[in-house]
């Protein structure tokens, strides 16, 4: 790996890694990694995720500042007006379409728990014949008893619970009558919340994508 392959080159060791040294060596364009930043605080110690984080792609050479791009989540779907049709919780704006979400988190895949038991998005319908709404969602094991209402327009779209809501990505079709070409309130109820040890955060659900997306 790299790091193996960064501390032999720093200490003058034998190579016996297959890795790429970050100080010394020509890195190819192809490599790819990731660097993460997040406010710092003095509670940061406290909390069970970095507040405020930044995820940073770099290709090739660390200390090339063109090797370094924020990665465009938002661009998938339609843009029309500055309004999106799809959102992943690290689109950099997230929190301008967006109310009731914590700030970004990074688990295996970057994250939001809605912080209480509502939330809701703001997204611009495409103009399909047929069209559903998108989730990927995870429900923590100790929120057993959770269930997840969904509306559009203050209309109610679907109710998730059980063994359904425990699955991470959901597609609700939605009906003829949910206007084509518009902004759409969509709305998030849930059941249950949890508060986490030294975390002022009550938390319900975590969300990493919400989209209306065409359909066939």
């Amino acid at each position: 790996g790299d790091v193996p392959a960064t501390i032999a080159g720093s200490l003058g060791l034998e190579r016996g890694h297959s890795g790429v040294a970050l100080f010394g060596d020509a890195v190819p364009p192809e490599r790819e990694r990731f660097y993460y930043s997040y406010a710092e605080s003095s509670r940061t110690h406290l909390l069970q995720a970095l507040p405020e984080l930044t995820r940073y792609r770099i290709r090739g050479d660390l200390f090339d500042e063109q090797s370094w791009v924020l990665p465009n989540t938002g661009t998938v779907g339609e843009v029309v007006s500055g309004h999106v049709s799809q959102l992943h919780v690290d689109h950099p704006d997230f929190m301008a379409y967006t109310h009731g979400f914590s700030w970004l988190e990074q688990h295996t895949t970057p994250v939001r728990w809605v912080d209480g038991t509502s939330a809701g998005v703001q997204l611009l319908a495409p103009k399909a014949d047929s069209l559903a709404l998108v989730l990927e969602t995870y429900v923590p094991p100790n929120l057993s008893g959770q269930w997840l209402e969904i509306t559009v327009q203050g209309r109610v779209v679907a109710r998730l619970e059980g063994e359904t809501l425990r699955k991470n990505r959901h597609l609700i079709e939605l009906d003829d009558d949910v206007p084509r070409g518009q902004v759409l309130d969509i709305g998030f109820t849930l059941g249950e919340s949890f508060k986490p040890e030294r975390d002022s955060r009550q938390l319900s659900i975590l969300f990493r994508y919400v989209g209306l997306v065409p359909m066939g």
